[in-house]
């Protein structure tokens, strides 16, 4: 009887860790890019961390995305390439397991009004989006951004200890400084 309880035990011990390998891990994050890529903002917010929505309400961060995807005056649109997901150690505080993964985004934002200070402008979203290259096309009023983003993965009591999603922008941190407690800052070097 011991025996059975104690394989019983291991076999739900091992369910729970590879519920936050690297190998559970890579195919969410593949779809929750697909997401944020696509401007599915409904698959993108299901797949978000739960616990930012103590911070700032989920309908309010859908208005805001519905309002900055639907702008007249800059139209944002995800330009496809190999993000080149580069994966951190995942790490176990508390409960929950959590994971920093960077990778590559480029981002076209087309403009209604023409650009005055192009290499103003150019400066100023650089530094506003954490760019690394910015390049602007004047016959399509358009920049362009290359951007090394991260984002945060968390399994753990919020989220039914299945891998969500939180973007971790390296300019505002206002968010993650407000979600995600210190001890996990620490651990993923934050």
């Amino acid at each position: 009887m011991k025996k059975l309880f104690f394989t019983a035990i291991a076999i739900l011990f091992s369910l729970g860790v590879t519920a936050q390998s690297r190998e559970s891990l890579e195919p969410k994050v593949a779809a929750f890019h697909s997401y944020l890529v696509n401007k599915d903002i409904d698959k993108f917010l299901d797949n978000s961390y739960p616990k930012t929505y103590l911070v700032v309400p989920r309908a309010t961060l859908k208005e805001a995305l519905v309002s900055a995807y639907n702008s007249p005056e800059i139209k944002i649109i995800f330009l496809k390439i190999d993000p080149e997901f580069s994966y951190g150690e995942i790490k176990k505080v508390g409960t929950g397991h959590y994971c920093l993964i960077n990778y590559k985004q480029r981002i076209k934002m087309v403009l209604s009004d023409p650009v005055k200070d192009i290499e103003g402008f150019k400066a100023a979203m650089m530094q506003g989006m954490g760019a690394e290259k910015a390049t602007f096309y004047e016959e399509e009023n358009a920049l362009v951004l290359d951007i090394n983003a991260r984002m945060i993965a968390a399994a753990g009591s919020y989220s039914n200890n299945e891998w969500t999603f939180m973007l971790n922008d390296k300019v505002r941190n206002d968010l993650m400084n407000a979600v995600l407690d210190n001890d996990v800052k620490k651990a993923l070097g934050l």
